[in-house]
């Protein structure tokens, strides 16, 4: 079958996905960022019918962006691009969700990349 010559394929991407991404994996659904400590984790918090209705942007600690699919009731993540090309875009849906919860502006502003996902990750992260 096709679908048979196809799977070791998609196991070797998975594979590799797991050695270049690095955690936490950040989701950002407009707006509302959630932060896990894990693939497992973020797996099993996910909801097919969200993934289904592309409610989550994902990216990996360093702003490489994260393909999220549904197969059947089952959610997985694997890396979109080998290299941080979303830096930018993760950062702003960090300070945009810091600021919504009243960080001081001039601290928000002031963090690097790592330094945003470090706190976000100690007031959502798990």
């Amino acid at each position: 079958m096709a679908s048979e010559g196809r799977r070791p394929e998609r196991v070797a991407r998975l594979f590799e996905s797991l050695l270049i991404m690095k955690f936490p994996i950040i989701l950002d659904a407009n707006g509302d960022v959630d932060l896990f400590s894990s693939v497992s984790k973020a797996e099993s918090s996910v909801e097919y019918i969200d993934v289904n209705n592309y409610v989550y942007v994902g990216y990996d600690a360093e702003g490489r962006l994260l393909r999220i699919y549904s197969v059947g009731y089952r959610v997985f993540f694997e890396l979109a691009e080998d290299e941080p090309h979303h830096a930018a875009d993760l950062a702003f849906a960090l300070r945009r969700f810091l600021l919504a919860l009243g960080t001081p502006s001039d601290h928000v502003n002031a963090l690097t990349l790592e330094g945003l996902v470090e706190l976000a990750f100690k007031i959502k992260g798990t």
